[in-house]
């Protein structure tokens, strides 16, 4: 991570609030907002991973259109670029047509892969309730048109106006776009909200007008990884555990505990096995699991950042545990060091239950334990010795709603065919 990286992210933690703190709006006459990552969220993390769903098959590309970009703020005299600049570049590579073409899909993506950051949608209704003008102020090369379906899509509407970087020639890094601001609504008063600590926050400050940076302390993050993503980031999750600790049996938490489990096999060149852990009385969870394909993006990262789904699994702290014909009739006692792998530790009742079953058949090994996501609430019950992502959510091909699922089905039962205990 850069060194500037850290700082924002340093800044951003320290100085940052949640909208609940924002009571400076009240007496703003104009609330202006950031876009992406305060009012919108990407379904993949970092904006440059939409890069790798315009052309999957062409590996070439992420890395032309990234260096396209840099080429052309480089060479650029204007305070921000627009994509038609970045794609003009693109087009050296690939041709006009093709550049054109990738250009309308990376749109197309840029548009389905956002959805509403929830918390701000209802403070922004909230400030439309009391009266506010609202106005969205944007540094983004994408062309206004484009950032107004974004929004549109997302429920932001009855806004006064859009101002963004690439299309105006000003931008707010330089503090010019919050000059231009001030000029056409006339007025001082206005409060900035954004995510960035410079841009959003000591820029807008510097330009005379009030600011919020915008962060959520403890927010549960949501975001999509392809099948080939978790794979690779498993392995290089295992490189790092095996510098302190070598398994000799992993035992996964199925079915989705194996997408993790089996590249990590692959890297300690150790045996699985698989355990099952569930709640009992669980239809409605069931219910919801059938309808998971057919809902939109938006819904489905909103329920599974629910926290009254948290606290509904909180008051459900049964499980039970089946076991196989694998898992029982392994022999234990060859095993020394056993990892015990899972996707997600939300409360800890499963991952704990799952320790208990293998310490009792392994009682004298070392029973250590990895979660690829880990929620903090989790901690009040069960230790997690390795976690990739804390306080996060990722969305996978074992998820119904995964175009990959019936991939990740297919690789589970071949192995399961395929298994055989020593």
């Amino acid at each position: 991570m850069l060194i500037k990286d850290i700082a924002k992210k340093s800044l951003n933690y320290y100085l940052g609030r949640s909208f609940h703190f924002c009571s400076p709006a009240l007496a703003a006459e104009v609330i202006s907002f950031d876009v992406f990552d305060t009012l919108i969220f990407r379904t993949v993390g970092k904006p440059e991973k939409i890069f790798d769903l315009i052309v999957p098959e062409d590996g070439e590309f992420k890395k032309v259109r990234m260096q396209a970009e840099h080429k052309t703020r480089s060479l650029s005299t204007a305070e921000d670029i627009t994509l038609d600049e970045i794609y003009a570049v693109v087009a050296e590579h690939y041709g006009n047509d093709s550049a054109e073409e990738l250009k309308q899909k990376e749109i197309q993506q840029e548009i389905q892969q956002t959805y509403a950051n929830p918390e701000a949608l209802r403070f922004y209704r909230y400030l439309q309730g009391l009266g506010k003008r609202i106005v969205i102020t944007s540094d983004m090369y994408l062309p206004t048109e484009v950032i107004e379906r974004i929004l549109e899509k997302a429920g932001y509407r009855g806004y006064e106006r859009i101002y963004v970087s690439g299309d105006s020639g000003l931008s707010k890094r330089s503090g010019n776009l919050y000059r231009r601001l001030i000029r056409d609504c006339e007025t001082k008063n206005i409060l900035h909200i954004g995510d960035h600590a410079v841009s959003d926050y000591y820029r807008a400050k510097e330009a005379g007008i009030k600011a919020f940076l915008y962060h959520k302390e403890g927010e549960i993050k949501v975001f999509a990884k392809s099948k080939y993503e978790v794979e690779q980031d498993s392995k290089k999750w295992a490189k790092r555990i095996g510098k302190e600790y070598k398994p000799d049996l992993i035992v996964f938490i199925a079915k989705s505990g194996f997408l993790f489990a089996k590249p990590m096999a692959e890297v300690f060149g150790c045996k699985m096995v698989d355990i099952r852990v569930s709640r009992p009385g669980n239809d409605g969870k069931d219910k919801i699991r059938k309808l998971v394909p057919k809902m939109p993006q938006w819904l489905l990262f909103a329920l599974l950042k629910s926290k009254a789904a948290y606290g509904y699994q909180e008051s459900n702290s049964e499980r039970e545990v089946e076991t196989g014909e694998r898992f029982d009739q392994l022999d234990w006692s060859k095993y020394h060091r056993i990892l015990i792998v899972d996707d997600s530790t939300d409360t800890g009742f499963s991952l704990l239950a799952a320790k208990e079953a293998v310490s009792k058949m392994a009682p004298e090994s070392e029973v250590r334990t990895a979660s690829y996501c880990v929620i903090d609430i989790s901690s009040k019950r069960v230790g997690v010795d390795y976690g990739r992502y804390r306080n996060t959510i990722v969305v996978t091909a074992t998820s119904r709603y995964s175009k990959e699922y019936a991939l990740f089905l297919e690789s589970l039962g071949l192995w399961n065919v395929h298994h055989t205990t020593n």
